[in-house]
């Protein structure tokens, strides 16, 4: 719960070392960076400028604000950064804004320096360099976020268990409603 159990403040070092965890985390809001009328990325603050931002792929955030004392009054939502491992100082999330959308609503109303809780998420899917020669992926809409995130990955210079560039192969389609959304 959000009642005081569920976030604790962690050691500057272990910020530094590992800024998220399974325990929710105070983030500042450094940046919001409006990409369409409805989508917009939002760069949060890591705990410091030398922490690095490092999440195996497919790994999510959960995002939580409370509107209340009750527990139907806690909004949890996930999201995928879109930051490449290794990035120092911050992450981005892309968000596109829902019509009545508790969460939306509340981040596109914070402002910079206000500050949002954020907890780290187990993978889903587990990229190998070199599993697989070719590898098609398909999204739509905000559904992109979780391919850039392996794409990112997969680009970083990987090396499979024998030590092995990889060489994996990389279709990405995406789709959309309309050319404006």
């Amino acid at each position: 719960t959000m009642g005081g159990s569920e976030w604790q403040p962690v050691s500057e070092e272990k910020k530094r070392a590992r800024p998220f965890s399974g325990k929710y985390q105070r983030y500042i809001l450094a940046e919001t960076i409006n990409i369409t009328h409805d989508v917009a990325l939002f760069r949060f603050l890591l705990p410091d400028a030398e922490s690095e931002f490092n999440l195996k792929p497919c790994s999510t955030l959960q995002a939580c604000f409370k509107t209340g004392v009750q527990a139907m009054d806690i909004v949890m939502r996930f999201y995928t950064p879109v930051t490449p491992n290794g990035t120092k100082g911050y992450f981005d999330l892309i968000v596109k804004r829902k019509a009545k959308g508790r969460m939306t609503e509340h981040l596109f109303g914070l402002h910079v320096g206000d500050e949002m809780l954020f907890r780290s998420v187990a993978f889903k899917v587990r990229y190998e360099p070199n599993r697989w020669k070719h590898v098609g992926l398909v999204a739509g809409g905000t559904g992109f976020t979780p391919m850039l995130q392996v794409i990112h990955h997969a680009m970083q210079n990987n090396v499979d268990a024998k030590g092995k560039p990889d060489k994996t192969k990389m279709s990405f389609l995406y789709c959309n409603r309309t050319e404006q959304h």
